[in-house]
């Protein structure tokens, strides 16, 4: 079966959008390197995650040790999607992402598909982050690697130097709001 119960979302129609995903639920099926890639910014973000795989690389395992991770060593079960805010399919197997994301869908579940991301509701982008300023950079999903490439040239103008710079326009924001507040 290869997606056909899906409306392909045409290229560029993602909305950039800034999700807290602190202390939210969320289920990344897969243990390879794009598991791992997609359960880091997760884990950075703050979300409660948890992995489910058949085998899980060495990193996902430490991860569970460490008790960053909820693991669960097994294939995936639709009922894996209880409470969760975020479902991430990045199996080696089509036919299982093609499973997972037609299940989140089926919950109204946001959901990613690693190995074809027109089917899913979201895309992670290339990320570059000073402090609080946080840089976006997506090609849409049709050329993730052209992403990392801009974002590190980005990374090239903008330093870390910005980060402090953000704190101090921040603080002077705060001020004049509380002025602002006070002349009421």
């Amino acid at each position: 079966m290869r997606y056909q119960q899906f409306e392909v979302i045409k290229a560029m129609s993602y909305m950039p959008l800034s999700i807290d995903m602190k202390g939210k639920k969320a289920l990344v099926v897969g243990g390879g390197k794009v598991a791992l890639r997609k359960i880091l910014p997760l884990l950075d973000a703050g979300a409660r995650l948890k992995v489910v795989a058949i085998l899980a690389s060495d990193e996902i395992n430490l991860m569970n040790e460490r008790r960053e991770i909820e693991l669960c060593l097994r294939e995936y079960r639709k009922s894996d999607l209880k409470d969760v805010f975020l479902a991430v399919a990045a199996t080696d197997s089509e036919e299982a992402n093609h499973r997972i994301a037609l299940d989140a869908r089926s919950e109204n579940i946001i959901v990613l598909v690693a190995d074809h991301h027109e089917y899913g509701d979201c895309i992670f982008p290339a990320r570059l982050r000073r402090g609080n300023l946080d840089i976006s950079v997506s090609s849409g999903g049709t050329a993730p690697g052209f992403s990392v490439i801009v974002r590190d040239r980005i990374a090239e103008i903008i330093g870390e130097e910005y980060a402090s710079l953000l704190e101090q326009a921040a603080e002077k924001r705060e001020k004049l709001l509380t002025a602002s507040e006070r002349s009421k």
